[in-house]
């Protein structure tokens, strides 16, 4: 299973899905099996659900709203996260999971208040960061 980067962006995702259904149509034999992994049908939705499958998620739908909820921590903007929680509440205490510099899958909460250190200067928020790694998930010593 893949970890998504940091900054994973969902218009390269889709790209990547559009590549792989063209590849399984051109009759490439890995396409084809990636795509056959998770349906039978040679469409748009199937390349989608064997990315987020490949990427440790149920569905794209699913993908597509980590992806969103991690942007949203990042830019720390309180209006968006507001309205994410207010959809899917359950994503202020669940799991951030399979992204490359949170291999451990901190809460977002830890991310929210590290991505807000910088506002709140007297807050120790360095406290709440997880140690720095490189991106082969190695400890920088």
């Amino acid at each position: 299973m893949a970890d998504l980067p940091p900054r994973a962006d969902l218009d390269q995702l889709r790209q990547r899905a559009n590549d792989l259904l063209k590849a399984a149509k051109r009759g490439d034999a890995d396409a084809l099996a990636r795509l056959h992994a998770v349906s039978g049908q040679l469409i748009l939705d199937s390349a989608q659900l064997a990315l987020a499958r490949e990427h440790g998620f149920a569905s794209w739908a699913k993908l597509k709203t980590e992806i969103d909820r991690r942007n949203i921590l990042d830019s720390t903007e309180v209006t968006r996260l507001n309205a994410l929680l207010a959809e899917h509440p359950e994503l202020a205490v669940e799991e951030m999971r399979n992204w490359c510099d949170h291999p451990g899958g901190p809460s977002p909460l830890t991310t929210a208040v590290g991505s807000l250190g910088h506002l709140v200067p007297s807050w120790p928020w360095f406290l709440f960061r997880p140690p720095v790694r490189d991106p082969c998930h190695k400890r920088i010593a």
